[in-house]
């Protein structure tokens, strides 16, 4: 599957221009923290963006809202009002912006493991 930005909001599936995916402002793949750190980038701190969420292992693509309260300098409280609507779960991270803490899914392990 291959997934491309077509434009600031649109977006396409394998060659194929997917309207039910327009207003995505961002990606976000379950299987990974990492897509936190994009959307806080696009949102510049804390906030609320409409996600394209992709669902391991079925590829299941739909959006998503999600919202980010600022906890302190490197932490925020994720919500999902969309996909996972209630779910909520701090994450911490590091002075890169990179996920170190993923509450109830992700830790980055120290070194050398």
């Amino acid at each position: 599957m291959l997934i491309e930005r077509l434009g600031p909001e649109s977006w396409q599936v394998d060659e194929q221009e997917r309207p039910d995916l327009y207003g995505c402002d961002e990606i976000d793949l379950s299987i990974s923290p990492f897509c936190n750190a994009l959307a806080l980038r696009q949102l510049g701190g804390p906030g609320e963006l409409t996600a394209l969420y992709v669902s391991f292992p079925d590829l299941t693509l739909q959006p998503s809202v999600q919202r980010y309260v600022k906890l302190s300098d490197r932490s925020y409280q994720y919500i999902d009002l969309g996909v996972a609507s209630g779910f909520e779960a701090r994450l911490d991270f590091d002075t890169n912006g990179f996920v170190t803490h993923y509450e109830q899914l992700f830790e980055l392990l120290p070194e050398g493991l």
